[in-house]
């Protein structure tokens, strides 16, 4: 719901929507900066619902992602040069500024693994289900989900998720009859769960 929220105010429609609006204003330039980000997140929003695989590294989607990242990072940078403290109001929270370096980096780095030699990498395909599971049967072994465990001890706890479970539980969306995840799937993203349901129902 939160992805599907996200996409739908970040995206392409959202953006002409706002500059449908900045038009009518007596002071357009009021929104030139709300215009400016919506430009650059409603690239990341199509590029990350995009099913068409990206089969070399000159592929300008990469470019696009790379410009983005560009973006973000230098309005960070300006936001920390400036003296005035009502400065650091206008800037996106840390929290997101992590998640999107991540994301971004994170897939332009696999695509420079990956792709090539007739392999290819579909960006509407890729999601972080698998970890966020893994991070969830680590802190659900240390007894606690608030915790903050050690170094010392998250160690024998990711031998026991090794060893001991897997990071494609069935009890969750990553499992082995999980659906591909996109912001717009209009049902569950693990089926099988509803189907069990419908058979216990049926007995």
């Amino acid at each position: 719901m939160r992805n599907h929220l996200a996409a739908e105010v970040l995206n392409t429609d959202m953006l002409y929507l706002m500059k449908c609006y900045q038009s009518t204003l007596e002071n357009p330039e009021s929104l030139a900066s709300t215009v400016e980000i919506l430009e650059n997140s409603s690239i990341l929003v199509d590029i990350f619902l995009d099913k068409r695989p990206i089969n070399n590294l000159q592929d300008p989607r990469l470019q696009k992602l790379k410009n983005v990242l560009l973006f973000f990072n230098k309005w960070e940078k300006e936001i920390e040069h400036c003296k005035l403290y009502s400065a650091s109001k206008n800037l996106i929270t840390f929290q997101i500024r992590e998640d999107l370096n991540s994301s971004i980096q994170g897939f332009l780095s696999l695509c420079e693994q990956h792709v090539g030699n007739g392999n290819g990498m579909n960006p509407g395909y890729i999601n972080s289900d698998i970890i966020e599971n893994n991070f969830c049967q680590l802190r659900g072994i240390r007894n606690s989900l608030n915790t903050n465990p050690t170094l010392a001890q998250i160690g024998p706890s990711q031998t026991a998720v090794c060893l001991g479970q897997t990071t494609l539980s069935s009890k969750c969306n990553t499992g082995g009859s999980a659906s591909y995840f996109k912001a717009t799937t209009p049902c569950a993203v693990n089926p099988s769960q509803n189907k069990k349901k419908e058979i216990r129902q049926t007995y």
